[in-house]
Protein backbone atom coordinates (compact mmCIF):
# COMPACT_ATOMS: atom_id res chain seq x y z
CA UNK A 1 0.00 0.00 0.00
CA UNK A 2 2.91 2.51 0.83
CA UNK A 3 4.47 1.80 -2.46
CA UNK A 4 0.99 2.92 -4.42
CA UNK A 5 1.07 5.95 -2.46
CA UNK A 6 4.59 6.72 -3.53
CA UNK A 7 4.61 5.79 -7.05
CA UNK A 8 0.85 7.22 -7.85
CA UNK A 9 0.69 10.56 -9.90
CA UNK A 10 -0.80 13.26 -8.17
CA UNK A 11 -4.56 12.71 -8.96
CA UNK A 12 -4.05 9.50 -9.28
CA UNK A 13 -6.59 6.82 -7.49
CA UNK A 14 -5.54 3.83 -5.99
CA UNK A 15 -8.37 0.72 -5.72
CA UNK A 16 -8.20 -1.72 -2.58
CA UNK A 17 -10.75 -4.31 -2.51
CA UNK A 18 -11.26 -7.37 -0.74
CA UNK A 19 -12.87 -11.01 -1.17
CA UNK A 20 -13.14 -14.08 1.00
CA UNK A 21 -11.50 -17.18 -0.84
CA UNK A 22 -12.31 -19.99 1.36
CA UNK A 23 -13.62 -20.64 4.85
CA UNK A 24 -10.11 -19.02 6.34
CA UNK A 25 -8.46 -16.90 3.70
CA UNK A 26 -9.03 -13.22 2.31
CA UNK A 27 -7.29 -12.10 -1.00
CA UNK A 28 -6.49 -8.34 -1.04
CA UNK A 29 -6.01 -6.38 -4.51
CA UNK A 30 -4.36 -2.92 -4.92
CA UNK A 31 -4.57 -0.97 -8.05
CA UNK A 32 -3.08 2.08 -9.09
CA UNK A 33 -1.46 3.46 -12.11
CA UNK A 34 1.93 3.43 -10.62
CA UNK A 35 5.05 2.83 -13.11
CA UNK A 36 4.62 -0.59 -12.26
CA UNK A 37 7.66 -3.38 -11.37
CA UNK A 38 9.85 -4.75 -14.28
CA UNK A 39 9.49 -8.53 -15.03
CA UNK A 40 13.13 -8.67 -13.02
Amino acid sequence: MSNSVKFTPKGGKIRVSAKATNHSNVEISIEEPGIGMSSK
